[in-house]
């Protein structure tokens, strides 16, 4: 019998932490008029999103590469490998950036309305 993953692994949730986390600092700031340096608001808005769409992005896209040159190499030799590979790659960063950066930005906005509510009841 063999045990399968179930459940989130440790990087997304740690991830998914960070996002939220992220969001409520900027959501708390937010209400209580404490101003952010520009360059701390744009990381704490786009960051999480940045990040969490880029891994998936390079873990997707290397399973594709692989898979897709494995794929084209047996049906059409070197050149089949090739095509494959980079279609591969490029399907699986886009599908894996798409649904890692919208989970990021998803999290991040929970993070935001949850800290802004406390900022604001907290005044």
């Amino acid at each position: 019998m063999t045990e399968g993953s179930s459940g989130t692994s440790a990087t997304s949730l740690f991830l998914g932490i960070a996002s939220l986390g992220a969001g409520a600092y900027h959501g708390w700031c937010d209400a209580q008029g404490i101003p952010l340096r520009e360059n701390l608001e744009w990381g704490l808005t786009y960051g999480p999103t940045i990040v969490q769409s880029v891994i998936p992005a390079t873990m997707l896209g290397l399973v594709g590469l692989i898979g897709g040159a494995a794929a084209g190499g047996s049906s059409s030799g070197v050149g089949g490998a090739v095509g494959g590979g980079i279609l591969g790659t490029v399907g699986g960063a886009a599908v894996g950036g798409f649904f890692g950066g919208l989970s990021g930005a998803f999290q991040t906005l929970i993070g935001y309305g949850a800290g802004y509510a406390a900022g604001y009841f907290a005044r």
